[in-house]
C-alpha cells in the first residue's frame, strides 16, 4: 500500500479483479485532482492515514492492522548490524518526485554550515540518477569533511553507514526507513 497514489497505481486497482480493493485516501501530490476524483471509485475501502504515520513500516502496519482488525506482533523493523561508535552525517539530496526536492545550492550551503559547527564527516549518497547533482553539490562545498559516496557502495554497506551515523537528512523514504529501524535522529 502506497500513501501517495498515482494514476498508474490507481489504474492497476481499477483493473484488479479483486472482490475488495483497499487503499489509502490520498492527497493529490502524485495524481491530478481530476483523475483522483475518477479513480477513487476503484477502491471498495479507502483508509485515512493518521498524520503521525510517516514511515513505510508504520504505514504498512497501520494498513494491515486496519484490514485485519487486529494488532501486528512486530513493533518495529529490525536489521542486525555490527554496532559502532556513531560517526558521520548522511545526506541524501535526491527526491522521488522532483517537486519535493530542494535546490542543489541550498544543500551545498547546508553542508558548509554543518562543516562549520562539526568535525563529523558528511557523506553525500544517492543512486545513479543523483550522481551529477551530488557531484555538483560536492564541488560547491568549501570543506574537506564532505565524502561523496554516490553509487560507490552496496546496499549492505549503505545500511551499515546509516546505522552508525549521528544524523540522516533525506527526502528519500528508504533512508528514513533505515534510520527508523536503528532508532536514530533523522530529518525528513
Amino acid at each position: 500500500p502506497s500513501s501517495t497514489r498515482t494514476l498508474i497505481s490507481d489504474g492497476l486497482s481499477g483493473l484488479a479483479a479483486a472482490k475488495y480493493t483497499i487503499g489509502f485516501e490520498s492527497n493529490t501530490e502524485g495524481i491530478r485532482h481530476k483523475y483522483k476524483k475518477k479513480t477513487d471509485r476503484f477502491y471498495s475501502l479507502k483508509l485515512e492515514l493518521p498524520s503521525s504515520v510517516h514511515f513505510e513500516f508504520h504505514r504498512n502496519s497501520f494498513y494491515f492492522e486496519s484490514v485485519l482488525n487486529q494488532p501486528l506482533l512486530i513493533e518495529k523493523p529490525f536489521i542486525n548490524v555490527i554496532p559502532k561508535i556513531p560517526n558521520g552525517i548522511m545526506i541524501f539530496p535526491g527526491a522521488g518526485l522532483k517537486q519535493r526536492g530542494w535546490e542543489l545550492q541550498k544543500f551545498a550551503e547546508l553542508i558548509n554550515l554543518l562543516s562549520g559547527i562539526t568535525k563529523q564527516p558528511i557523506y553525500l549518497a544517492g543512486g545513479p540518477g543523483e550522481k551529477a547533482d551530488n557531484q555538483y553539490i560536492t564541488e560547491q562545498v568549501n570543506s574537506k569533511n564532505i565524502i561523496n559516496i554516490t553509487v560507490e557502495t552496496s546496499l549492505t554497506l549503505l545500511v551499515q553507514r546509516i546505522s552508525y551515523s549521528v544524523l540522516v537528512l533525506s527526502y528519500d523514504c528508504i533512508a528514513f526507513n533505515f534510520a527508523d529501524v536503528f532508532t536514530m535522529t533523522s530529518v525528513f
